[in-house]
């Protein structure tokens, strides 16, 4: 048994526009992932700063040389920390020059006194940066990580990190490519409609040429193929039917 013309026709359309659905899901997740990485760069080391220099102003020295951080009843670094911490659904943690933790945001769930390891400490050796890795051990799996130093009187005191889960770009691309789906399957509907009739009208000169050679073969000459446009398939519609006169 033959298969239908139409039925190929329209099955490659489709696998086509399937194929064309995948791949731009593809090129948007790859997008929207760089700039939400980039965007949270910029967004965490900015917000870094803004804490080092509220540590910074936070820290005093009794003899000029050893600082210390004074956090009293009266202190607004928990607020700031914590403020920012929530705004940006990210973990703050300052550590001193070693890179053991003198304070946190209440939802990092890292008690002072923890600490970075000395080789990550040891590789900071620039004003900023911004890594995807576990902070020296803090963290079981990667996250998203920018640091920067504070220090007081051009004396180096220790360093601000701002920590964003991974999960955070997953619901990120969640959302985007929920819309996108939405938008595809209206689309996908569309085309579908729009490639039946196309396919349909195509193949439709071909199911009248196999029906008329039918009757021609069963002897019924009186049969004429609809001769419609003049394409190929309209050509050879003529030459059917002059071959039956």
């Amino acid at each position: 048994m033959f298969k239908s013309v139409f039925k190929k026709y329209f099955s490659v359309l489709i696998l086509v526009l399937c194929i064309s659905f995948v791949f731009l899901a593809g090129i948007q997740t790859t997008f929207f992932a760089r700039y939400w990485v980039k965007d949270k760069e910029a967004l965490l080391i900015d917000n870094a700063k803004t804490v080092a220099e509220a540590i910074s102003v936070n820290s005093h020295s009794a003899d000029g040389t050893h600082y210390i951080l004074e956090m009293d009843k009266h202190s607004t670094i928990p607020v700031v920390l914590n403020t920012l911490s929530k705004s940006m659904n990210s973990d703050i943690i300052v550590t001193d020059n070693r890179g053991v933790v003198l304070i946190t945001s209440e939802q990092a769930g890292i008690l002072p006194g923890a600490s970075v390891s000395r080789d990550f400490i040891n590789n900071f050796s620039s004003n900023q940066f911004f890594d995807f890795s576990t902070l020296g051990g803090l963290y079981e799996k990667n996250t998203y990580v920018a640091g920067v130093p504070y220090s007081k009187n051009e004396t180096p005191l220790g360093y601000v990190f701002i920590a964003s889960s991974s999960k955070n770009l997953s619901n990120y691309l969640f959302k985007n490519l929920s819309v996108y789906l939405l938008s595809v399957l209206g689309v996908f509907a569309i085309s579908c409609l729009v490639v039946y009739i196309f396919t349909s009208r195509i193949t439709k000169p071909l199911r009248d040429m196999a029906s008329a050679a039918k009757k021609f073969g069963s002897g019924d000459f009186t049969a004429r193929i609809p001769v419609e446009g003049k394409d190929e398939v309209a050509e050879l519609a003529l030459s059917l039917n002059e071959m039956a006169a």
